[in-house]
């Protein structure tokens, strides 16, 4: 007589099947999270490594200032740099010395046709963030660019056609003479000055003393710069500064990467926060590093946490509105990003 399986035993060895698959599938799901945040960390880092380098390339060739008549020599250096709310990205603008002589040259004014004047023995280099153009970009697909502008013998910023910039480029008219991506999937692009004495200015914190970069109230130099000028420095519009311009000691530049937009840690944010809260619940990231100083992106505010378990997130005592970024109410389940942080400090040239 044939046996055969009775339907008991068939949903029993089904019921075995299933959860073999879903621990199969789980351990798969979890290697390939895996993967992609170390794929991620990766990237993130080939990608600060070419950045960092070409920072420093600039910074090495910048021009220092030099006074006239206790104000700023304007065919000399100058350093221009703000930064935007609410996200506390920044733009850095510096002069710097051409390495390419070739690129000297001549050129005749349209408003004063019977003079001639020498371009391209120094450049205007203005380092930003633009958002990406590919449909449905997110803040985790944004590039980081570099543009470079002639300068005039005089110290006047012209454009490709020649003409005079007198404010920060806003219109297709204004063309630098090259613009190139440096690298894509940047979070965060921050840009502070120091002078002689504010690096010993510091505070007690919890896991050793506290430098206050990224603090809006620190007395760091600069937090903004509202108007465009030959003579602005550090800070705010020149009406507003000292009659002595002093040289910077150094620039500090901060860098969050997300290793580009496709392997960008994201999440939502789950129930809504005011300015004040100190935790926050997340869904859609299973696992975040919790080393001193971790930063997350929520919304167009930076939060640095202490702690995540189980999608709660513990944020740090004053982390609300990191990396000089607004503090902010959240509502409406926005997103949420975490990037790799980097950092870079360079004396300026004296």
């Amino acid at each position: 007589m044939l046996r055969a399986f009775t339907i008991i035993e068939l949903l029993v060895s089904i019921g075995i099947f299933a959860i073999s698959s879903a621990l199969m599938f789980g351990a798969l799901f979890g290697a390939t999270e895996v993967f992609r945040r170390g794929e991620a960390a990766r990237q993130a880092g080939d990608e600060a490594t070419a950045v960092i380098a070409a920072l420093q390339e600039d910074l090495s060739r910048a021009v220092p200032i030099r006074l006239r008549d206790g104000e700023p020599a304007k065919e000399w250096g100058r350093l221009w740099t703000s930064s935007e709310a609410p996200t506390g990205n920044g733009f850095l603008g510096l002069v710097i010395e051409n390495p390419d002589r070739s690129q000297v040259r001549w050129i005749v004014p349209a408003a004063a046709p019977a003079t001639r004047l020498l371009v391209g023995v120094r450049k205007w280099v203005v380092w930003h963030i633009i958002s990406s153009p590919s449909p449905n970009a997110t803040a985790a697909d944004s590039l980081l660019v570099r543009e470079e502008w002639d300068m005039t013998e005089d110290g006047n910023i012209v454009d490709k056609n020649g003409a005079n910039l007198t404010s920060m480029p806003s219109s297709s008219t204004q063309i630098p003479l090259k613009e190139e991506i440096v690298t894509r999937g940047v979070l965060h692009f921050g840009v502070w000055l120091e002078l002689a004495d504010a690096h010993r200015l510091m505070t007690a914190g919890v896991d050793g003393p506290q430098f206050g970069w990224e603090s809006r109230s620190a007395p760091m130099l600069p937090e903004a710069n509202t108007s465009f000028d030959t003579r602005t420095q550090q800070g705010g519009p020149p009406t507003s500064l000292p009659r002595f311009y002093p040289q910077p000691e150094a620039v500090r530049i901060s860098l969050v990467l997300t290793g580009g937009g496709r392997f960008a840690t994201r999440g939502t944010l789950v129930t809504d926060i005011s300015d004040t809260d100190t935790t926050a619940r997340i869904s859609g990231i299973k696992a975040l590093p919790t080393i001193y100083g971790s930063l997350l992106r929520i919304d167009n505010e930076w939060v640095r946490y202490e702690n995540f378990r189980n999608g709660l997130v513990t944020i740090s005592a004053n982390g609300r509105g990191a990396l000089r970024s607004t503090t902010t109410t959240h509502t409406g389940r926005p997103t949420v990003f975490a990037g790799q942080p980097f950092s870079l400090v360079v004396a300026l040239p004296r």
